[in-house]
């Protein structure tokens, strides 16, 4: 989401690779914005194959005109003015997080050239930004983590604090065991502030993912 759904109306970010430049010419998952009615069915187009080509008609998404689409957009985030996403298409300790400076209004806004966060450390992994005020919630080595940003420049390392952790996997293996944990989102609702996630437990014949969440305190 682009803020706070109003009503049922609300405006999302996401990435996805357009099936009409398959090819020499893809650009790999790209970043796009669509209006949603919350509560129905929301039809985004439709594609059809006929001699070799893929059409569309009545495609609602708008694709993001980022300055280069070079690499793989994914995950992304939107938070005050601001544009954030990954690229999983990097090698584990190449993995950084993006962003680009929104001005005016999506889908016409200006977007920046994208930056690396100064979040992001050198030869570790950094996937799945969700941006929450000065707040960054991120995958990193396995664990979610969380870095305050106490600077006015977003690039720059200086502006964050040191890392913290607050989800990581169990230790040990066997049944019940929780061997992975990903993927963090934080919503509100009913006055309180939720980090949802996804974990991976082990069970007696193999491996069990699931959806889990944190009420913070």
């Amino acid at each position: 989401f682009t803020g706070p759904p109003q009503g049922t109306d609300a405006e999302v970010v996401f990435a996805w690779d357009d099936m009409r430049d398959l090819g020499p010419g893809d650009t790999l998952p790209d970043l796009w914005v669509t209006d949603l009615v919350l509560g129905t069915p929301n039809v985004l187009g439709t594609f059809s194959y006929s001699g070799g080509v893929i059409s569309a008609s009545a495609l609602l998404p708008v694709r993001l005109a980022l300055p280069s689409l070079a690499g793989q957009q994914g995950n992304p985030s939107f938070d005050a003015g601001r544009l954030y996403w990954d690229d999983e298409s990097l090698p584990d300790v190449d993995r950084d997080i993006y962003f680009s400076d929104v001005t005016g209004a999506l889908p016409t806004a200006t977007l920046s050239s994208a930056q690396v966060l100064g979040a992001s450390i050198a030869g570790s992994e950094e996937i799945q930004p969700t941006p929450d005020g000065t707040v960054l919630y991120a995958m990193s080595g396995g664990a979610i983590t969380t870095r305050v940003r106490t600077g006015a420049d977003p690039s720059a390392p200086a502006s964050w604090a040191a890392p913290e952790t607050v989800v990581t996997p169990g230790t040990g293996s066997g049944a019940g065991t929780i061997v992975a944990v990903g993927e963090p989102t934080v919503a509100r609702f009913d006055g309180s502030t939720w980090l949802y996630f996804v974990y991976v437990t082990e069970t007696s014949t193999g491996y069990d993912a699931n959806v889990g969440r944190i009420r913070q305190r």
